[in-house]
């Protein structure tokens, strides 16, 4: 929950150079499994974790958001949020892990980039992390090569090469197997093609700053799993 602290913090920021003209939609999932935690000894109730992160959404103001709090007793991830998010009218989807560091202008860069990609599939991804600034530019790259962190897809490939089987839960294999797929269907001559955004970096929080100490630790031994 701190690290949605973090995520909306620059998210918020990151609204301020977004084209007026464009609607971004943020879908939140907050998965509080009974599956996944054993909240009846946990020294935590889930209401705190739902209050906190309601709290959190003053920052998503320039947004439409929908928040999906899980309490079943079942397995569910990305996979499960994925189906759950395909409409008709989008044009591209974005994922965001909540532990990763981006620019505020990433987001920005993305979509605008995204706009005036050709091919009929495509990812755009960020570079790692650089501590210096470089001019923005697309390369392609030869293999596709992802994770899910903050990357674009266009609405062909997410809905066609990205998809989700039916009988996944949870996380599991689902970026390797759009990679395989990806790379499978540019060897038999689709129009794919995976960029990387030279100029706009992120980082896992915890190789970066917060590599010293796990900020969430003060809460984190309270929740059995």
């Amino acid at each position: 929950i701190d690290y949605a602290l973090l995520t909306f913090t620059q998210l918020k920021k990151s609204s301020y150079y977004l084209n007026k003209e464009d609607e971004v939609r943020i879908d939140i999932t907050l998965n509080l499994s009974n599956y996944l935690i054993n909240w009846e000894s946990c020294a935590i109730p889930k209401q705190y974790f739902i209050q906190k992160c309601k709290d959190l959404l003053q920052l998503l103001v320039n947004y439409k958001v929908n928040l999906n709090v899980y309490e079943g007793d079942e397995i569910y991830g990305i996979i499960e949020q994925q189906r759950e998010i395909i409409e008709d009218d989008i044009d591209f989807y974005v994922e965001i892990n909540p532990d990763m560091y981006f620019d505020e202008t990433l987001l920005y860069s993305l979509i605008e980039s995204a706009k005036v990609t050709p091919n009929e599939y495509f990812i755009i991804t960020p570079q790692l992390y650089k501590m210096w600034d470089q001019p923005l530019e697309l390369q392609p790259t030869s293999n596709a090569k992802f994770c899910n962190w903050f990357d674009i897809y266009n609405k062909a490939f997410y809905e066609k090469i990205a998809m989700v089987q039916d009988d996944w839960v949870g996380y599991g294999a689902k970026d390797t197997y759009a990679m395989v797929l990806a790379d499978y269907a540019q060897s038999k001559g689709v129009d794919f093609q995976q960029y990387v955004l030279k100029g706009q970096t992120i980082f896992d929080y915890q190789v970066g700053p917060l590599k010293q100490r796990d900020f969430r630790s003060y809460y984190l031994d309270l929740i059995p799993r």
